[in-house]
């Protein structure tokens, strides 16, 4: 799995080596049929309304097969070649070019510097694909490729943008992930933010005699308005690589074919503390499978990575997304990374009341760590990284059950433990654990008992240090602010040997909470 962007880009680089890069203009699976344009015919219409050259720039144009059909088209239609400049970018210079190399732009499209070069028409078919960046690559093209009045016709995958961490936009399937991305851009433009993009689904047909629907292509067209840029207002949050598009498929060594980009709102300078640190890298979204006896289910992961020998594993409550319900799990990752604690590994909890679910919890917390194991060197600086687990509610008796199997986990921290897992299955691992043993419960919690949370403290009894901290005034969900914050840095106070302000003192004895 890429560590960081730049192994992304040349990931891709290496799946476009192989992928299909000889594409024409007019067959079934060209150009015109993929964006429903006549590419000529357009380009003569350019050359009416502006002074030549005319500038055209395909982005992943391949070897160039279109733009030298689209050349001899216009030539054969008595266009003077003077009068027309075509442009391709792409991330591979292939052994044979049917554009000519002063012509030809080998880069990205987020990576270039076109230093003032504008073009009056600009193309894509199958390239947006394999960009994370894909509304900035939207902007750019606006924004700065295209001169004033000039068009752009782009294939582009809709499925692939993702808005936040719910399970409709993990697991949407490309009619509705394209219809969601419709509804997007239809928002924008009636608020003004951005051009209309008259975005719409292409049908594709088999060439033989029954002309069956096989896809129907994502397709963009809009003209640039003099004088006028576009903002989508939207932070690329995280990526994941697909080898489908359009369902979450195992994070393996398999060449990945998709890039899904996920987005989120961009928070107004003005909602910024003074010290607010810059906006964190984005982060890799996986899935994995988890089977029992009844079935298997899809785990979602989302991988933070940090230059640390350290992983902090946060392990979610019954029935929690990997957005979260009751509680948000992102900013604990994020504060996690910011101050420097570890990279950090965050799932969702596939909760399905057909099967065992406390086979179900025990199962998927084995998995994420065989995954976080096997993939460590990919988001830390070592293949063998010491693990320290966060665990919510039901997991966390998931946790205590489990630890001691794990010589590389060194430290947990139990939040508000329940007892989904039974407490025959949870005591002996727990009191074998070595390690150090952090509990944490609000005072007010009416789903996990102050007193059921302190059996874990006291049963921890071989744990290298152990601490059992109650918050007042607090419930299971963490509900006020101040609660809340205290959810998320919690992790500073478990396994980074720091007492986070307003943290309560520890307790020893049940009583002394009382």
């Amino acid at each position: 799995m890429p560590k960081t962007e730049p192994d992304l880009y040349m990931r891709v680089v290496d799946i476009n080596r192989r992928a299909c890069h000889h594409r024409g203009l007019r067959s079934n699976y060209g150009y015109d049929s993929i964006l429903d344009v006549d590419l000529e015919q357009c380009c003569r219409s350019l050359h009416g309304r502006f002074p030549p050259p005319i500038r055209v720039l395909d982005i992943g144009c391949g070897d160039g097969l279109a733009l030298a059909q689209l050349a001899e088209g216009l030539a054969k239609d008595g266009a003077d070649p003077r009068d027309f400049e075509l442009w391709g970018m792409g991330l591979n210079r292939y052994d044979e070019m049917y554009i000519p190399p002063g012509r030809f732009i080998e880069s990205g499209l987020n990576a270039y510097r076109s230093d003032g070069m504008q073009f009056h028409l600009v193309i894509s078919v199958f390239t947006f694909h394999y960009m994370w960046h894909k509304l900035e690559g939207l902007e750019k093209i606006h924004n700065q490729l295209l001169a004033d009045n000039g068009m752009a016709y782009l294939h582009f995958p809709g499925y692939l943008v993702r808005s936040g961490e719910s399970y409709d936009a993990l697991n949407q399937t490309e009619e509705s992930g394209n219809r969601l991305f419709a509804d997007f851009l239809r928002r924008l433009e009636s608020d003004g933010a951005i051009c209309p993009m008259n975005y719409r689904l292409i049908p594709y047909t088999s060439d033989d005699e029954d002309c069956a629907l096989l896809a129907e292509f994502g397709s963009i067209f809009f003209c640039k308005r003099p004088g006028r840029s576009i903002r989508f207002g939207q932070t690329l949050k995280a990526f994941a690589l697909f080898t489908r598009g359009f369902s979450c498929g195992r994070m393996n060594d398999n060449p990945p074919t998709y890039v899904a980009s996920h987005y989120a709102p961009v928070v107004p300078e003005r909602e910024f503390a003074p010290t607010r640190t810059p906006p964190l890298p984005p982060y890799r979204i996986a899935s994995i499978p988890s089977t029992i006896p009844r079935g298997t289910f899809q785990v979602d992961l989302a991988i933070h990575a940090q230059e640390s020998d350290r992983v902090v594993v946060i392990c979610p409550g019954a029935c929690d997304s990997l957005a979260g319900q009751a509680l948000d799990y992102a900013p604990v990752a994020e504060e996690i990374i910011r101050t420097g604690l570890g990279a950090a590994v965050r799932y969702d909890d596939p909760y399905d009341h057909r099967g065992d679910y406390a086979a179900l919890i025990l199962e998927s917390l084995r998995q994420v760590l065989a995954f976080t194991l096997r993939e460590a060197h990919s988001f830390c600086i070592t293949s063998d990284p010491r693990l320290q687990v966060m665990a919510y509610s039901s997991s966390a008796g998931a946790v205590a059950a489990l630890a001691a199997e794990y010589p590389c986990i060194d430290a947990i921290l139990l939040v508000a433990p329940s007892f989904d897992v039974p407490r025959e299955l949870i005591l002996p691992g727990l009191r074998r654990f070595r390690g150090d043993v952090r509990v944490l419960i609000g005072d007010n919690d009416r789903v996990v008992l102050p007193q059921q949370a302190f059996w874990y403290y006291e049963n921890a009894d071989s744990a290298r240090s152990r601490e059992y901290v109650e918050i007042s005034c607090c419930g299971h969900d963490f509900e006020q602010p101040h609660n809340r914050q205290l959810f998320i840095r919690s992790p500073l106070w478990a396994f980074g040997h720091t007492r986070p302000e307003g943290f309560p003192p520890a307790c020893t004895t049940f009583s002394d909470c009382c």
